[in-house]
């Protein structure tokens, strides 16, 4: 990805949306200058010291967004900062908050923090202990007015002993119901901790213990990637990976493994632990897409490799960690042999359907397609989905795509479309109309950017009165920028 100029991309914006008159092309955009009467763009931060990634999450009670992301603070240290978005797109803090002095030895992006109900955070990070280079997790809640509850180094949150290394450790938060959360943490892939702790950040439940020998479908080297929600009862539902690494360099390093699904009850005690994905060639950056069923469980997307192919698979299991024969629903039957597949995912609130949407190139031609599956694993659509029109020819969808289903359960899609070739680029707002696998595209910004980020894998998009927010980056800026698109 190269470096993008978003100072060009807000004036391009402003002269291709707004048509101001005697607009210059390097007029700014100001903060609180609306681009129309239903969208805006603004400048969320300019003052991080660099972006590379981030995730954000928003609280749908207080209508705050959080956003995380890791800077260097010095020679090969990175650390997390996080800023608060309120409702109306202004950072609530004056600076980014640094959620740590300890040290960290490399980046890592592969810890996810929640909100609780009480509108905190809990994050969980990876960094030095108090002597050595050895790593450890670490919990830490900030409070919406940016100041710390539980201390500016936050608490230690287990200690894996002789297991523990240098290499950091991943870890994930999921808020309970009662201003905590559970808490996940994995140890160099030799081992993995998952206990219940409370807003004092002690744990209320003894640490479960996990180890690559136990999984459901044989011993690996490694457990790792934990991802989890909980439920109504405060029950834990949890994804795991089981892996070997298996080569492929240090920028394509492939992983065999296979996937569990484990509920954990309110106090501790495991109840279920099934195979969910069967074996398979995947990256290590491989984080599956969980998307709650409204039900109590969840749908399980996961885009993996298959010789020359990249496919997707559909998963679920329900309130009690079963899979109850489901088995793997191959949504992308011909699979994609261009390296160019997105695949994306939400939820028919009516339904309780699986939405998915995914975009690839066959030769130079770009196309969209549709799948729904229901709780048993029926497709509504035979082979590879019904062919949406979406973007136009030669061009694919980037991965600032959102998709979202409204509470009158239609499903909304906004996309950035990226050309193969030459550097104009276009903003896009559709509806699918997911019975008869028809798209309608509502509106076409066009914008002056080659490329862009906006949040991981793990982050929320979410509707909040009536807006969908939109925050990106390019790579190497020290600028996030915000973009509220109004939703009707």
């Amino acid at each position: 990805m190269r470096k993008i100029n978003l100072g060009c991309l807000l004036a391009s914006v402003a002269i291709l949306i707004l048509g101001l008159a005697g607009c210059k092309k390097d007029d700014p955009v100001k903060p609180d200058d609306p681009i129309d009467d239903e969208n805006k763009i603004y400048i969320v931060s300019d003052n991080f010291i660099m972006s590379n990634a981030f995730i954000h999450k928003t609280d749908a009670t207080s209508k705050c967004t959080f956003i995380e992301s890791w800077a260097e603070v010095s020679k090969d240290c990175y650390v997390p900062f996080m800023q608060c978005v309120d409702a109306n797109g202004k950072a609530k803090w004056s600076n980014w908050i640094q959620m740590t002095k300890r040290e960290a030895i490399s980046w890592v992006s592969t810890t996810v923090f929640d909100i609780t109900t009480e509108g905190n955070v809990i994050n969980i990070y990876s960094a030095k202990g108090d002597s050595g280079d050895i790593m450890h997790p670490y919990i830490t809640m900030i409070r919406p007015d940016g100041s710390f509850a539980w201390g500016e180094n936050g608490k230690l949150f287990y200690d894996f002993g002789e297991n523990a290394n240098i290499t950091p450790c991943e870890g994930f938060v999921a808020a309970d119901n009662n201003g905590g959360a559970w808490v996940a943490a994995a140890c160099a892939g030799q081992m993995m901790a998952v206990a219940r702790v409370n807003s004092e950040g002690n744990m209320v439940t003894d640490p479960i213990l996990f180890d690559p020998a136990n999984g459901s479908s044989g011993a690996k080297r490694h457990i790792r990637n934990p991802q989890m929600f909980v439920n109504s009862n405060n029950d834990l539902l949890m994804i795991v990976q089981y892996a070997d690494p298996v080569g492929g360099g240090s920028t394509e390093a492939k992983i065999d493994g296979y996937v569990d699904v484990i509920k954990i009850s309110a106090d501790g005690t495991i109840q279920s632990q099934e195979l969910l994905m069967s074996n398979r060639i995947y990256s290590l950056g491989f984080r599956p897409k969980v998307v709650e069923d409204g039900l109590g469980g969840a749908y399980v997307v996961c885009q993996v490799g298959e010789s020359t192919l990249l496919k997707a698979y559909a998963y679920h299991f329900d309130v009690n960690g079963k899979t109850n024969g489901f088995g793997e629903v191959d949504i992308l039957p011909t699979g994609c042999s261009t390296g160019y597949l997105n695949v994306y995912a939400t939820l028919d609130k009516n339904s309780h359907k699986l939405v998915c949407v995914w975009s690839d190139v066959n030769g130079v031609e770009a196309y969209t397609a549709l799948q729904t599956v229901d709780q048993t694993g029926n497709k509504d659509f035979e082979g590879d989905g019904k062919r949406l029109i979406m973007v136009p020819e030669g061009s694919i969808m980037s991965n600032m795509t959102k998709l979202v289903t409204t509470d009158d359960s239609r499903i909304l899609m906004t996309f950035v479309n990226t050309p193969l070739s030459g550097s104009n680029v276009n903003l896009y707002k559709a509806w699918i109309d997911i019975e008869n696998g028809e798209a309608q595209v509502e509106k076409d910004i066009k914008i002056d950017v080659l490329a862009s980020y906006d949040g991981d894998n793990d982050s929320n998009d979410i509707i909040i009165d009536g807006v969908l927010r939109h925050f990106w980056t390019s790579p190497h800026s020290s600028t996030i920028y915000g973009y509220d698109l109004k939703v009707k």
